[in-house]
């Protein structure tokens, strides 16, 4: 495999990673920031919104990465 399709096929991940982390980024920062009185409370009331979040963003990174991966070809 030429070294510019390892260079994008790595670019492609690295971005997949990097959109993940700034996206559990965003969803820890909106419930650090409840005080600490609400958290239980949100926490329980959120809690299939959280975990179908977690769900999709690690659902849509592993179909990211699968592609990228496919894309080199077998024994590539």
């Amino acid at each position: 495999m030429a070294p510019d399709v390892l260079t994008a096929t790595a670019s492609a991940r690295s971005a997949a990673i990097a959109d993940l982390l700034d996206a559990l980024e965003v969803l820890v920062d909106t419930y650090r920031e409840l005080p600490e009185c609400e958290r239980e409370r949100r926490f329980s009331a959120d809690a299939e919104r959280i975990t179908g979040e977690l769900a999709l963003l690690l659902s849509t990174t592993r179909s990211r990465l699968s592609s990228t991966f496919e894309r080199r070809g077998p024994g590539a």
